[in-house]
């Protein structure tokens, strides 16, 4: 198995080197995002990881169950996948309590 790579495409393979903490679908997300520019993947992941350090560095669990109420952190859920291969997400808005804003919800998931 060793000489299998685990990512054949040569561009995405430099991508993920410079995070080697990152899963490759999150890797993958990004550098399709940007039509596999290794250079504007690049700055859309890093604008989006300190994004997310800014927010969650003020960020507790009291405040999730604040914003979502005790055990309702599984707003988002993996369904299965379409024909294509396409992941199928089921988005539980029912559970998103009256005066929540959207941002506070966001960081909350």
């Amino acid at each position: 198995l060793d000489d299998i790579p685990l990512i054949e495409n040569e561009q995405l393979q430099r991508f993920a080197e410079h995070y080697p903490d990152i899963d490759l679908r999150t890797l993958i997300r990004f550098f399709v995002a940007r039509d596999q520019n290794i250079k504007k993947a690049k700055n859309m992941l890093d604008n989006y990881l300190q994004f997310k350090r800014e927010k969650l560095s003020k960020f507790t669990e009291a405040k999730a169950q604040q914003i979502l109420g005790v055990g309702q952190r599984s707003v988002l859920m993996e369904m299965g996948k379409a024909k294509d291969g396409t992941t199928l997400i089921l988005f539980r808005g029912c559970l998103i309590k009256e005066g929540i804003s959207a941002e506070e919800f966001g960081t909350a998931m």
